[in-house]
């Protein structure tokens, strides 16, 4: 499984990490493309159709799209995951990277992620936040 480092282009490269995870206020995918090589798992948070649009596969390996179910960590954003997850497969479809779905999933709820679109699903809390996390990892492995 590989390892992607949040955010930080250089903790990426010191701990010889797979990958970055780029948000939005990041830095940039080049400058990450730029750093960690041509081999390096680089993805990219979109919320709109505009940041997918502007998705470029020569620096982007995936994007991260959301939230799709409420949580804590995108407050004030628009759901994506709301009827049947209409929205979130119409920006899907849009992208021309393969697509991390995100926002609140659990082993309960991602199937419905990957039914609408995803290509996967990346987590949080429902890992980070419980008291056996390899149980919780394992859980996820079922559901995928």
């Amino acid at each position: 499984i590989p390892f992607i480092v949040n955010d930080y282009i250089d903790v990426a490269f010191a701990v010889g990490a797979a990958g970055v995870h780029l948000g939005q206020g990041d830095a940039s995918p080049e400058e990450a493309r730029e750093k960690l090589g041509a081999e390096a798992i680089i993805g990219q948070t979109a919320f709109t159709e505009e940041q997918i649009r502007s998705v470029n596969p020569e620096y982007v390996d995936y994007i991260g799209l959301g939230p799709f179910y409420i949580t804590k960590t995108r407050k004030g954003k628009p759901l994506l995951g709301e009827g049947n997850g209409k929205r979130f497969r119409e920006l899907a479809a849009l992208s021309p990277v393969p697509v991390v779905g995100i926002g609140g999933i659990t082993p309960g709820n991602a199937k419905a992620v990957l039914e609408a679109g995803a290509d996967g699903v990346a987590m949080m809390r429902s890992i980070s936040e419980v008291p056996d996390v390899e149980a919780a990892a394992r859980a996820f492995v079922w559901v995928l």
